[in-house]
């Protein structure tokens, strides 16, 4: 969970994740939230990370849908079509 944090704490924003590639910031939300979507995939793991805190009488600081996001903004701050590039290179293969 270490860069959950590290995106809580980078500040990371649509409005500042457009802004540094220069995209309106509609177009920006638009593929953080197609990337919430494809990021639900991986459920289990945050089924772990729910455990692993209920384990230690510890609540998950997030909502399902912000854990999510929280993914999902740091691979668009990093790659501003991340989740366009994944369809188009890796859906075509699961097919």
């Amino acid at each position: 969970m270490q860069f959950l944090w590290k995106t809580a704490e980078a500040g990371r924003t649509p409005e500042s994740i457009a802004a540094k590639h220069g995209v309106p910031v509609e177009q920006m939300r638009a593929e953080i939230e197609k990337g919430v979507g494809i990021e639900k995939e991986h459920s289990d793991l945050l089924g772990l990370f729910k455990r692993f805190l209920a384990k230690n009488k510890l609540e998950m600081p997030l909502s399902d849908d912000e854990f999510f996001r929280m993914i999902s903004m740091a691979h668009v701050d990093e790659v501003k079509d991340y989740y366009q590039k994944l369809e188009k290179h890796v859906e075509p293969s699961r097919n």
